[in-house]
């Protein structure tokens, strides 16, 4: 059980991690001086957070069957 919760743990963080790099990268090419300002804010974060969920869930199910075939490798 330890080993899964450490497997979630690390599928949390490479997203976080991907999160954090796709937010920093959109709000770099934004202008805080046009009207839409905000608009692209929380577009650029909506997009960065389903991107996050995407990869979350993804790592979340390959760590979920890399547990279970180790699991059933064992006595």
């Amino acid at each position: 059980m330890l080993a899964f919760y450490n497997l979630h743990c690390l599928s949390f963080l490479i997203a976080n991690s991907i999160y954090m790099k796709i937010t920093g990268v959109m709000m770099k090419s934004l202008d805080a001086m046009q009207e839409s300002y905000m608009q692209q804010v929380y577009q650029c974060l909506s997009v960065g957070m389903a991107v996050s969920v995407l990869f979350y869930m993804v790592l979340y199910v390959a760590m979920a069957v890399i547990f279970t075939v180790s699991l059933k490798g064992k006595p």
